[in-house]
């Protein structure tokens, strides 16, 4: 053998050497899992429209992110809702979502981009909440494989709430009081490689049920969310008047035979200087009202006639509900 051989024989075995060393050495080994980072890129890499995700600061035991309409505070305790506070104290509201019920969660911890994640106990269904640049909310599930044929989870938002579907574009929104503290964005769901999983939205009373339904080619994790649009409570036009009509009156209406004294009770709420425009606007509406009404029916639910009289624009809303007037 030549020297030249033995020289480059003896360097790989020294390299060898010095390989399983560092292999085996104990301050050598690899990185543990970092699970909030982890969920945190999925989202990055799956979601739609991702936007920027804001930081958090913590404030005694909560976590708070602030933007230009509010903050966003997220309790380490599990058992206790993710608040939204908008900055106007006096027309803003509060936004309240509790964690769903579906998920048993470990104390939160926070992502290196401001993701605030639970992890799942025992590899169960994870959950990150995210506040954007925008003041959106999403309140993401991570979902392992083994969850199951349909995956539901239900979201409330307290007991003064309720959550109000447009008879028009089947836009769903939920107000506290006669605020609307935000809008529902529309279902989506996608897993491991960005491909998209059926998923739906189901009202339910007052409550927000997502289904999630994988089929044979998803790969898993599934990242799933309601997104809550707040930060805003202007998204018909302010001051309004309203008249809410039980499911006998609503029954009424569709039918044909009610509408014109439906509409006559809305146009008397209206304050005095702006009682003649409502009327022109609103004695126009009574086909699309018997119209409203049937939809309302056809879902089992009861219709709101709305009249916001500084934008002068009429909105038939959907409720439920044997708490808020429905029954």
């Amino acid at each position: 053998m030549s020297s030249k051989k033995r020289q480059l024989t003896g360097l790989v075995s020294v390299a060898t050497a010095l390989a399983l060393c560092f292999t085996i050495a104990p301050g050598a080994a690899a990185a543990a899992p970092d699970p909030a980072n982890e969920a945190a890129d999925l989202i990055a890499e799956v979601a739609p429209d991702q936007g920027t995700v804001v930081g958090t600061t913590p404030k005694g035991d909560t976590l708070v992110s602030s933007t230009e309409s509010g903050e966003t505070v997220v309790s380490t305790d599990v058992d206790e809702p993710i608040t939204f506070i908008q900055n106007d104290s006096d027309t803003g509201g509060v936004l309240e979502v509790p964690l769903p019920d579906e998920v048993q969660l470990e104390a939160p911890v926070v992502a290196d981009d401001g993701t605030v994640f639970y992890e799942g106990v025992n590899g169960t269904t994870d959950v990150a909440v995210q506040t954007l640049a925008d003041s959106s909310i999403r309140l993401q599930t991570i979902i392992p494989e083994g969850s199951g044929a349909s995956v539901k989870f239900t979201y409330d938002f307290g007991a003064d709430a309720r959550v109000l579907e447009d008879a028009e574009t089947g836009q769903v929104y939920v107000e506290q009081g006669d605020t609307i503290v935000a809008e529902i964005d529309d279902a989506w769901a996608y897993d491991a490689e960005g491909q998209p999983v059926p998923t739906s939205y189901e009202i339910r009373e007052d409550s927000i049920v997502q289904k999630i339904t994988p089929t044979r080619g998803t790969v898993y994790p599934i990242v799933a969310d309601p997104k809550f649009i707040t930060g805003t409570n202007n998204w018909f036009g302010g001051r309004f008047v309203a008249a809410r009509f039980t499911i006998a009156e609503t029954t009424r209406i569709a039918a044909g035979g009610a509408a014109t004294a439906a509409i006559g009770t809305l146009i008397g709420m209206v304050p005095g200087p702006h009682t003649a425009i409502a009327r022109s606007v609103l004695q126009g509406i009574g086909a699309t009202l018997v119209l409203w009404a049937g939809g309302a029916r056809a879902l089992n639910k009861c219709v709101e006639l709305r009249y916001y009289y500084i934008a002068h624009k009429a909105y038939g809303l959907y409720y439920s509900g044997t708490t808020k007037g429905c029954r």
